[in-house]
């Protein structure tokens, strides 16, 4: 045990393609022994818009004696710009385009099941709202009137999920699932997905196995919705509604 309280001040570094390079300092107290409460904060400064951005997450942990080995009450926010126009936009201030941000504030509760001393079995439920306002550019104006009319406009959407996650990290043939379900304003989503290694009796040879199963249900039939919220294939920085990634564009 430690008798004092530890903060950690260090520079931070940032950049994406809408805010550039963004300087800042991270504030932390991550460190062994861990502390119960534990916080990692990083404000940033755009010079590409002039504004603040930046990221955190503060926590705090219970270990208390039953079903659950961990309970974390965790709050996520971050704040950065995510698109840009500088076509047909007269530049009434030093930026030569309109940026649009993105605010995202996300509590959540998980617990750690107990599992023996020796198991590799590690399992994890997660309940998580999202509360995330975006910044649209608004670009109703008229062919003669070329910024007139050019603004942002602010929507609030919040989102729930919840998952399972079950890992058993043992040595040979490791396996995980996730059972996760999501729900907005607009839509239901459920999906399942499993991981399986399948390992050889040769160094470094295995056999990698994933299997996947989602349902979306539109509640809000559009084009809109079906669009940005469906099942995809492929997944990129346009999927994540939830800003739960890190993309440079």
């Amino acid at each position: 045990r430690d008798d004092k309280d530890k903060l950690f001040i260090s520079p931070a570094l940032a950049y994406n393609q809408y805010d550039g390079i963004m300087p800042g300092l991270l504030f932390h107290n991550l460190t062994l022994p861990e502390n119960r409460f534990r916080f990692a904060i990083a404000p940033l400064y755009s010079f590409e818009t002039n504004s603040a951005t930046g990221a955190g997450s503060v926590g705090y942990l219970w270990y208390p004696h039953g079903i659950f080995r961990e309970i974390m009450l965790q709050a996520d926010a971050k704040s950065f710009h995510y698109r840009e126009m500088d076509q047909n936009v007269i530049a009434v201030s030093p930026l030569p385009h309109i940026s649009a941000r993105f605010t995202k504030v996300a509590p959540s509760l998980s617990f750690t099941f107990h599992h023996l001393p020796l198991s590799s079995v590690t399992r994890t439920l997660t309940l998580k709202a999202y509360y995330i306002n975006e910044e649209s550019i608004d670009s109703s104006f008229l062919p003669t009137l070329i910024y007139d009319g050019l603004h942002l406009t602010q929507q609030t959407k919040v989102y729930g999920k919840i998952d399972y996650h079950h890992q058993n990290a043992r040595t040979y043939n490791p396996f995980s699932y996730t059972v996760e379900g999501q729900a907005g304003a607009d839509f239901l989503k459920f999906n399942i997905e499993g991981n399986l290694r399948i390992d050889y009796n040769r160094p470094k040879k295995s056999l990698y196995l994933r299997g996947y199963l989602g349902k979306f249900i539109a509640l809000n039939n559009t084009s809109a919705v079906n669009s940005r919220y469906g099942l995809t294939a492929t997944y990129t920085g346009l999927n994540d509604y939830l800003y739960d990634g890190t993309s440079l564009g």
